[in-house]
């Protein structure tokens, strides 16, 4: 997890002290487990007078740990118009005192808080999905996005300024746009021997099919001018618009912007200022790269969709396959990549920032590296748990995927930022 700040407050009936005592070290413990940084008090109360004084807005979740029954009124009293979680769990009454609680509550419209449950031997996930939108807004609030563009093309600029003052907006997410002609000057200043080091660290077992090793040592004197970009201008994440640098440049940054993924620095391809924001959370949260690739397929019969870009992070292929160096599917140029992704479980995510919107899907990998000629040559075919025909009416094209279940967090980031979520197949949530 992260080092997130919980305010803990356990509490517990007289009776029930010396009971539940162990199970208030274990809830403690499974916190810190977590990395979560635990303030509050260490041993239960018993009595509103003991109540300790804080202030939510001064950690990142405040928690009230029911130890025991008997405690409805005092948990009442802590939570009274407060957006706290309660955290019951299977034994000693706990879930009983919780629920008994939001019932008196409701009963003067004064909850606002949630209810979480678990056995202890996990802290409940709708903690943790607190704490990680907590830490994705964070991020997004912390972290620049350098913007490679063509500043000399004042209409595209026009456009990007826009979405950039909406990501700002929206967001708190600052752009910082850095010219193409800076590009190309740091480009020059590349040494072969740089190349050639990065050639021999992290693509030397590439298979080349339809490219040449030579043509490999542009995509990476890239990536080495894009790190050096991030240094220079203070950034962490980026974009760059693709298509109007492989018309001037011959080749495609494709391979750059995997590997900037693979290292942790959130990389968005076509200038799509608009899905950037979806790749820093999940990165962020996940601590793994995260892939932004095209709907390109749909087959309603399987509920199964196709999903396909050229710049998947290597570091999500399976330990077993091997990733191919390709020509660039819309341009014939050198180099793109047909990553060999792993089969699992993941999250499939689309952000339209006017109005703004987020559709939010759970899925499952099945298949990869199909090899299909007429599209983005990393290929993954996804079952979907919800609606292929809910997501194609509901979502858009350009799909943030990231392995595993992080739904219920981004649910609660658009809460906290305000934005429409639409859910496929999660609805009964």
């Amino acid at each position: 997890m992260t080092s997130s700040s919980i305010f803990l407050i356990p509490v517990a009936s007289p009776l029930h002290v010396e009971r539940v005592m162990n199970r208030v070290v274990r809830a403690r413990e499974l916190l810190e487990a977590e990395g979560f940084k635990v303030f509050g008090p260490t041993k239960p109360i018993c009595f509103p007078k003991d109540i300790p004084d804080f202030k939510v807005e001064d950690y990142d979740l405040v928690v009230v740990f029911v130890a025991s029954g008997g405690t409805s009124s005092l948990v009442a009293e802590i939570a009274s118009d407060r957006k706290l979680f309660l955290w019951a769990y299977h034994e000693n009454n706990s879930l009983p005192s919780a629920l008994a609680a939001r019932e008196k509550l409701e009963a003067r419209d004064a909850w606002k808080s949630t209810i979480a449950y678990s056995k202890l031997t996990e802290v409940p996930k709708e903690i943790l999905a607190e704490a990680s939108s907590t830490l994705a807004l964070k991020a997004l609030r912390e972290i620049r996005l350098a913007a490679l563009v063509d500043e000399e093309n004042e209409e595209k600029m026009e456009k990007f300024r826009s979405a950039a003052k909406e990501l700002f907006k929206t967001f708190g997410l600052q752009t910082v746009f850095v010219s193409f002609q800076r590009l190309d000057d740091t480009l020059e200043r590349v040494q072969p021997g740089e190349a050639e080091k990065i050639l021999n660290e992290k693509v030397v077992s590439f298979e080349l099919l339809d490219v040449s090793q030579d043509e490999l040592f542009n995509p990476i004197r890239l990536y080495v001018a894009l790190r050096r970009i991030l240094l220079e201008v203070e950034c962490k994440a980026l974009t760059i618009d693709c298509f109007d640098f492989i018309v001037k440049k011959g080749f495609t940054p494709c391979l750059a912007i995997s590997l900037l993924n693979d290292e942790g620095f959130p990389a968005v391809c076509e200038a799509d200022l608009s899905t950037a924001p979806l790749l820093i959370a999940l990165t962020e949260v996940s601590k793994k790269p995260v892939w932004m690739a095209n709907l390109a397929r749909i087959d309603e019969g399987r509920n199964r969709v196709t999903l396909a870009h050229c710049t998947a992070p290597t570091s999500l292929m399976d330990p077993l396959g091997v990733v191919r160096a390709r020509s660039h599917f819309e341009s014939d140029s050198a180099v793109s990549l047909d990553v060999p992704l792993s089969k699992g479980e993941v999250t499939l995510a689309h952000l339209k920032l006017k109005p703004p919107r987020l559709t939010i899907a759970l899925g499952e990998i099945v298949n990869s590296q199909m090899g299909y000629w007429k599209l983005c040559r990393s290929q993954a075919e996804v079952k979907l748990k919800g609606s292929v025909r809910s997501l194609f009416n509901l979502s858009g094209n350009h799909q943030i995927v990231c392995y595993g279940d992080y739904s219920e967090m981004l649910l609660r980031l658009g809460e906290k930022l305000g934005v429409e979520t639409v859910c496929v197949g999660l609805e009964a949530r």
